[in-house]
């Protein structure tokens, strides 16, 4: 291959291209770029390396961030339907954790009524006895 300095700039974006495998989308910007500018993609590279290799660079961080942001983006989804099915089978337990409360204590209450036992304690009488004090008040 052609060194740097005699590529011409259509050869160097070629090159960036497939080194860091840039979409045909993002090389047909570049190319485009430079013919609004009016510079011929045939014309020597040698001034426009660094920005050249600098937006490849860029692009290949990006496209690189993306792909681990939506990795984590899918991840993220997961682990939410998975923590929105747990809730629900929580709610589902505690829900029937309450009918059963529910229905104890009205049967509880349906048995204190059909009895008619009183559970009131009648009062005892005080037969605790007194201490023997001094008779003057203190």
């Amino acid at each position: 291959m052609l060194s740097d300095n005699s590529m011409t700039v259509a050869d160097k974006i070629q090159m960036l291209a497939e080194e860091t495998g840039a979409p045909t989308v993002f090389v047909a910007q570049v190319r485009s770029l430079f013919e609004t500018k009016n510079i011929s993609l045939e014309d020597d590279c040698s001034p426009y390396i660094s920005a050249l290799e600098e937006a490849f660079r860029r692009e290949a961080a990006i496209r690189r961030d993306t792909l681990i942001a939506n990795d984590n983006l899918a991840r993220l989804q997961r682990n939410f339907a998975d923590l929105g099915a747990r809730y629900k089978e929580q709610l589902s337990r505690l829900q029937k954790s309450r009918n059963t409360v529910v229905q104890r204590a009205r049967m509880r209450s349906t048995d204190i009524r059909s009895n008619d036992r009183s559970f009131a304690t009648r009062k005892e009488p005080e037969t605790i006895p007194m201490v023997p004090g001094p008779k003057e008040v203190q």
